[in-house]
This record gives C-alpha cells, sequence and structure tokens, in this order.
C-alpha cells in the first residue's frame, strides 16, 4: 500500500523542495549530517535485519511530525534521536545489503518540532521532500556530486476540507479491492484519516456509514485506517457510541474487532473496557471467526 508522499504529508508552509535520487544512501547520509543536533529520524518497513530499536535513545512511538505511514499491512516503526554521534551507529544499521533501498519502506526526519525530510516509498521519485531547512546550496551541490538526479521547487497544495475528502472517498465506495497497490479507495480513506484529530464528528458519521458494509476489505480499511484512530484520539466520547453500535450490527462487530489500540484506547481503563467489549462480541458471534488483536 503506498503512502501519501511528500506533497499530502506535510502541512509545512515554508518553502520546500522535491527530489529525484540517484545514490539514495548518499542521499540519506547526506540530510543526516545536514539536520542533525536536536532532531529525529524515524524508519519504516522490514526492520527485522535492523538492531535500530538498540541505539540509545529508541522509541516504537510516533511523534507529533512522524507518523506511520503504512497503515495497512502494518510494518515496524522505530524513531531516533538524531544527533552527529548516533548517524554512525544508524548508518552501520541502515546501509549494508541495500536496506534502506530495499527493506526500509518510509523515512523521516523531524527537525525543531516539523518535519524536514522525508522519503517514502522506498525514495520513489514522486515521494522524497524536503522543507526550507535544508539550504538550497545543499541541494545544489548534491545534483552536482551526483546524489541528486534533480531537484523542484513544490507548489504549495490546494487546501481540502473534510467533507472534500469524505466526498471523494465516497464516490470511489464501495467498489472493490483493487488487485494491485494502492487501491484508490485506500488511499481516499487514508486521507480522510488526517482529520480525525480536527474533525472527529464528520468522520465518525463516515465510519458509521460503511463500517458495516458487507465487503470485507472496506471494513478492514474503516476499522484500520479511521475507527481505532478515532479511538486513539477521541475515545471518552465515540467509545460508547461504537459500543452500541457494535452490539447492535454484527457487521460492525467485525470491523470493530479488526482495531487495534493506540493512544487514548491503551490507556489503564480504557484498555479494559476495549477488551471487554471484544471478548463480549466474541462470545455473541459464537462463531470465532473474528481475529483478537491488542
Amino acid at each position: 500500500m503506498r503512502a501519501q508522499g511528500w506533497a499530502s504529508r506535510t502541512s509545512m508552509k515554508d518553502e520546500r523542495y522535491r527530489l529525484v535520487a540517484r545514490d539514495k544512501p548518499g542521499l540519506l547520509v547526506a540530510m543526516m549530517k545536514a539536520l542533525a543536533s536536536g532532531a529525529y529520524i524515524s524508519f519504516e518497513g522490514d526492520l527485522s535485519q535492523c538492531r535500530l530499536a538498540e541505539i540509545s535513545g529508541a522509541s516504537l512511538n510516533e511523534r507529533e511530525s512522524l507518523k506511520r505511514n503504512t497503515l495497512f499491512p502494518r510494518q515496524e516503526f522505530v524513531v531516533l534521536p538524531l544527533e552527529h554521534d548516533t548517524i554512525g551507529p544508524i548508518c552501520e544499521e541502515v546501509l549494508p545489503e541495500g536496506r534502506i533501498a530495499h527493506n526500509i519502506c518510509h523515512v523521516q526526519i523531524e527537525k525543531n518540532g516539523s518535519l524536514a525530510f522525508g522519503a517514502y516509498d522506498n525514495f520513489h521519485p514522486e515521494c522524497i521532500g524536503v522543507s526550507g531547512l535544508v539550504p538550497r546550496g545543499l541541494l545544489e551541490q548534491l545534483q552536482s556530486n551526483g546524489v541528486l538526479r534533480s531537484f523542484r521547487r513544490c507548489r504549495e497544495a490546494s487546501p481540502m476540507h473534510v467533507h472534500d475528502a469524505i466526498r471523494e472517498a465516497e464516490s470511489l465506495l464501495p467498489g472493490e479491492p483493487a488487485e494491485d497497490s494502492p487501491d484508490p479507495r485506500w488511499q481516499a480513506i487514508i486521507r480522510l484519516g488526517e482529520y480525525i484529530e480536527s474533525d472527529p464528528e464528520a468522520v465518525w458519521e463516515f465510519i458509521r456509514q460503511w463500517g458495516g458494509h458487507p465487503q470485507k476489505d472496506l471494513r478492514d480499511a474503516i476499522a484500520t485506517c479511521l475507527l481505532e484512530h478515532l479511538l486513539e484520539h477521541h475515545f471518552a466520547t465515540y467509545f460508547p457510541r461504537v459500543e452500541e453500535l457494535a452490539l447492535a450490527d454484527p457487521r460492525f462487530a467485525d470491523t470493530f474487532q479488526r482495531c487495534w489500540r493506540f493512544g487514548q484506547a491503551d490507556e489503564r481503563g480504557n484498555a479494559e473496557r476495549f477488551k471487554r467489549l471484544k471478548q463480549r462480541l466474541r462470545q455473541q458471534s459464537g462463531n470465532g471467526e473474528s481475529v483478537e488483536h491488542p
């Protein structure tokens, strides 16, 4: 499932550039050196060959500007402090055997609390970008040295309202699962998920409408891209509504069963309510088809 890419991932309004890499490891090292000190870097993908979690300061939790990009299927994710003395240990884990180009899907660097560098979908040419924190002079040098094929200024995308995102998604639904990724329905639902924190009520109405649909693939998208993240950020407000609907609608119950616990849903008290509802729904269905997630 393709990530959203630089242009739609970042909400930064300062100057930024779209990059096309020739030397992917060289570009990563250059960005790390340019942005190190008071910064953080995240890696997402198959990290089984990397011992990144053993580096001092490593965390499996997202930061304000460093979020997961592939919501399904879920990838390994780690955030590390990016200082001049951590560049070496990080490179020792991600550069050998072409891991940065093949195993690791998404790399992001946060500097001064904002996204400064992002390379998504294995450094796809349409999905690499930098903010104004990376000087144009450095990009010119990297192009001259053969690290970059090219770079160009990005134009600011037109702002989208939550109801625009809903209309975009509904124009594609219910549809059929795409044989090849990315599935445009999933991508539209992921874009709608960007409004969970700011416009939860509109997103909930969308979840309520589509979360009980007969198509399992669509319910999976609703669960993993929207519902579990709505409960992550607005548990107290929406869990009672989720519980009521899940107990009344077996298909929506299955959608809830596909959700994992994050954020507020994993806090003491909330986690117990979450688990009790899953247990009650399994007992109510009596068929053992639902798969329990944490």
